[in-house]
């Protein structure tokens, strides 16, 4: 989300409550929709992308208030693999289980380029040139304290978070074989090391 009349670039990470928040903070939702040339949605770039596509400027990113929430990686994937269940009925036929989502979802081809992108580790919406100067990161984990802080930042009214498009299931770690597993660490090993997130049992 960027909005130029309020100076705001908001980081949109999927499955961390992005559409609410962007619901509190402005009636502006672009970007959006999906971009032909680099092959993902506009609203889930990362600052990098943002800049190379001339979505803000260097002078609007160092000028902009530019904030993000980020989640436990592990447990953004498997909420990924539940919402799309429930919003495609046919998607429980094709991927019976989270792993056979993952294995699959991971292989390099073009047409899973969207599901790629949700998939990807915090770190590669954040950083840019190995650097993370966002004036705000609050973490889903701990979102409701997390998102008054940011009202008490940008001088908005505190109203009850509603989370849309959330999701039902166990804990994360339920539905984790040891190979889904190894997988993902070396796939989230940034988000490991930078953002301190660790595949937790419940």
């Amino acid at each position: 989300m960027i909005d130029h009349n309020l100076k705001l670039i908001f980081i949109e990470i999927p499955k961390t409550a992005t559409s609410t928040i962007v619901k509190k903070f402005t009636n502006d939702s672009e970007p959006c929709g999906w971009n032909h040339e680099c092959m993902l949605y506009k609203q889930h770039l990362g600052i990098s992308e943002l800049l190379k596509y001339n979505y803000i400027t260097k002078k609007q990113y160092q000028q902009y208030f530019k904030f993000t929430f980020t989640r436990n990686p592990f447990e953004r994937a498997v909420s990924e693999y539940f919402y799309r269940c429930r919003i495609h009925k046919e998607y429980k036929s094709y991927f019976p289980t989270f792993s056979d989502f993952i294995l699959q979802k991971l292989q390099n081809t073009q047409r899973q380029q969207s599901i790629k992108q949700h998939l990807l580790p915090n770190y590669n919406f954040i950083y840019h040139e190995n650097n993370c100067d966002l004036d705000f990161v609050g973490r889903f984990e701990n979102l409701e304290n997390d998102y008054e802080k940011l009202c008490g930042i940008l001088n908005k009214s505190k109203s009850k978070l509603k989370v849309n498009n959330s999701t039902e299931h166990k804990h994360y770690s339920y539905y984790y074989t040891t190979e889904i597993k190894e997988l993902l660490i070396k796939k989230y090993n940034l988000d490991i090391k930078h953002l301190n997130y660790t595949f937790d049992y419940e």
